[in-house]
């Protein structure tokens, strides 16, 4: 994952929070906290504006009307990072966004990270390839935020043209996937034995659900307890709307000892419902393989 060190997490910086420039949508609903959109959107800003993305990876509207596009072309340019200060709160946990499509240079090297700066939140990393989709991710899930405080939002990307419909900050997404344990919150990981849930959310219902997985690192598939799905059921009383499976962890393909946040990704198939691309989850807590 060598690839993987030029995408680099930005360092947790926490400012006393201002004003956010009018290109950023604020509290569009109840829901919603924020959401870049593209209406509008500029590189302007210096490293510590919280008025605009700082000048560097060029985001640019998208003609089609809808999102913006991340333009990269970092061979040439080295200009291949751009970030702004948002603001975040333990009330709105979740960061979602949709890429509806990617370009990439042929034979260059690929990479995509949007990270918010926020303490043992997950990574946000994809090397080698990016798929479309919607990506979730409960950046609070461990807590790191704990009142309302301005924090940095990031983005890497590396040779490529990729069409992102929003970045936004939910309390509750449309449709997500969580991975937990009873016991993950106690040891702050999970691990080989430890009895494992996916629980899968739908704004409709469904009538098909089950999961893939794949490692960040060019969408390697893994096999949990060397199967390439686990299929999920429909909960009681749900309407097909919440979907689950507790899995007895005993083993993930692939040569990694520890699947840090994030590393995992956890793709969801839905048939039969309104959601009709993929809904990408991950893992917010460490996963240790027991591997020598």
């Amino acid at each position: 994952m060598n690839g993987l060190k030029y995408l680099g997490l930005v360092a947790i910086a926490v400012l006393s929070y201002t004003n956010i420039n009018a290109e950023m949508v604020i509290n569009p609903d109840d829901n919603t906290l924020w959401m870049e959109n593209g209406k509008g959107i500029k590189n302007e800003g210096s490293e510590s504006s919280e008025d605009n993305w700082k000048t560097g990876l060029k985001l640019l509207p998208d003609p089609a009307g809808e999102g913006f596009i991340i333009n990269s072309n970092s061979d040439v340019d080295k200009l291949y990072a751009t970030g702004r200060y948002v603001k975040a709160s333990p009330d709105y946990p979740w960061m979602v966004w949709e890429v509806t499509a990617v370009a990439p240079i042929p034979g260059k090297y690929l990479g995509l990270s949007m990270q918010l700066a926020v303490k043992d939140s997950p990574y946000s990393e994809l090397a080698g390839n990016i798929p479309t989709g919607i990506f979730v991710r409960n950046v609070n899930d461990r807590g790191g935020v704990t009142q309302e405080s301005s924090v940095y939002l990031s983005i890497y990307a590396y040779n490529s043209k990729i069409n992102v419909k929003y970045i936004k900050l939910v309390k509750k997404p449309d449709y997500y996937v969580e991975m937990k344990s009873d016991t993950a919150a106690q040891k702050q990981k999970i691990e080989l034995g430890d009895n494992v849930i996916f629980k899968v959310y739908l704004k409709e219902s469904a009538e098909d659900v089950s999961l893939r997985f794949h490692h960040v690192y060019v969408l390697a598939q893994l096999n949990v307890n060397g199967e390439q799905a686990v299929q999920l059921k429909s909960e009681d009383g749900s309407d097909g709307k919440v979907w689950s499976a507790t899995v007895p962890l005993k083993s993930i393909s692939g040569n990694s000892k520890l699947l840090k946040p994030g590393e995992l990704l956890i793709k969801t198939v839905i048939l039969g419902g309104q959601v009709k691309v993929p809904v990408w989850g991950t893992n917010t807590y460490p996963i240790e393989l027991g591997k020598k």
